[in-house]
């Protein structure tokens, strides 16, 4: 299409009409995209509500809260406070305690929870006032009343829906004694692995010994003499005066042995000590009690435990060696005998534990206390009926 202009120098159409032409500059990408956000925005506050639309909806009376910064005072807990509060705590955990038993009870008598044993259960004036037709813990399985119940049959009476294979397990609850770190179980060696250790302990208690030696903190041993190493360890010492050597060789092997035995002499247990000691590797429980004029052993286990302690007790232990006197200076015999020896139902002690009783109303009293006074009856009138047997012979003699 030609382009056509009139006198003055304007485009014009057929017609004589005045058209603008659209000039195409060079625009950034930037710049369409500012456009096109700034015309996406505008059409969207031309969507939405003007100020002559929300006035409608606004309440001059209502003043707007501004926000305003609480100032922080110092404030200091009062006295007791938290006494008051591990008392509540206390308390609750008391009431919990409470509900866990009516929880068991009421699963006991077969009622699922307190819930429904609550929704369940009548007041207590229908009760006083009419019988019900169907009793309150039959209602969960009953569709009827008894008569009817007694007339349909067992199918028809009982929601059938209600008893399922299912077993109710109770809440688990974390018990009040439970320790608030792990208790892991100890690591137990074997025979091989304790040997080790055994072996590395002594290493380093060698190693240990030899450098303070080394230091001069302590003086070093002397050589370990004996007959079969004399002239090895000696030498020409031993060759110039070998009388004096070999006296001085059986000394020191003297004075090794003695220190051996009082070594076990002191490792060597009493007779009371045997005693617990044999009992407590026997897993046996009992009591012994003190008393001036006889001691009474109470010993509970199994057949072959008590055997063994039998034989400890009336064959090992050498009582005559120990002599004792009475008042008068008197030797007396000391010896231990069998009183009785049966069967009982249940044990009556815990482990084995020494009584001193200073009367003898006290010991009867402890064994009155675990249900087995007749031991001490039986023990101690034969105790003191071998007394009088023993004052009459020494009154004889």
């Amino acid at each position: 299409m030609p382009l056509i202009l009139d006198e003055f120098g304007r485009t014009v159409d057929i017609t004589g009409k005045e058209i603008q032409l659209t000039r195409v500059a060079p625009i950034l990408k930037a710049n369409i995209w500012a456009k096109k956000r700034e015309e996406f925005n505008k059409a969207q506050m031309h969507d939405a509500k003007g100020p002559d639309k929300l006035a409608d909806f606004f309440d001059n009376r209502i003043g707007l809260k501004t926000a305003v910064r609480i100032k922080r005072v110092l404030t200091l807990n009062e006295p007791g406070k938290y006494i008051q509060i591990a008392d509540k705590v206390r308390m609750k955990a008391q009431l919990d305690r409470l509900q866990n038993e009516i929880n068991q009870i009421a699963r006991k008598t077969g009622i699922s929870s307190t819930t429904k044993l609550s929704l369940i259960a009548p007041k207590t004036e229908a009760l006083s006032e009419e019988v019900p037709n169907v009793e309150w813990w039959d209602s969960v399985i009953l569709q009827t009343d008894y008569e009817n119940a007694d007339s349909n049959g067992n199918n028809e009476v009982i929601r059938v829906y209600t008893i399922t294979n299912l077993v109710e397990h109770p809440a688990q609850i974390r018990p009040p004694t439970e320790p608030s770190k792990p208790v892991y179980m100890p690591v137990f060696l074997t025979k091989k692995e304790r040997k080790k250790l055994r072996r590395q302990n002594r290493r380093e208690a060698w190693k240990e010994e030899q450098e303070k030696i080394r230091l001069g903190l302590e003086p070093p041993p002397e050589p370990k003499l004996n007959i079969s190493n004399l002239m090895r360890v000696l030498g020409n010492e031993a060759v110039q005066d070998p009388t004096k050597i070999e006296a001085h060789v059986k000394h020191q092997m003297a004075k090794r042995r003695k220190a051996h035995e009082d070594a076990n002499a002191a490792r060597r247990l009493t007779a009371d000590q045997r005693l617990e000691i044999n009992a407590k590797q026997l897993c046996l429980t009992g009591c012994v009690m003190l008393f001036r004029d006889c001691n009474v052993v109470v010993v509970e286990g199994g057949q072959k435990q008590l055997s063994k302690y039998k034989r400890l007790m009336l064959h090992r232990i050498k009582w005559e060696e120990d002599q004792v006197k009475d008042a008068d200076g008197n030797d007396m015999p000391n010896k231990c005998v069998l009183v009785w020896e049966g069967t009982c139902k249940q044990r009556h002690f815990g482990d084995i534990k020494f009584k001193v009783c200073p009367i003898e109303k006290m010991a009867r009293e402890h064994n009155k206390k675990h249900q087995v006074e007749q031991y001490w009856d039986l023990a101690y009138s034969g105790a003191v009926l071998d007394n009088i047997e023993d004052s009459i012979i020494y009154k004889s003699k």
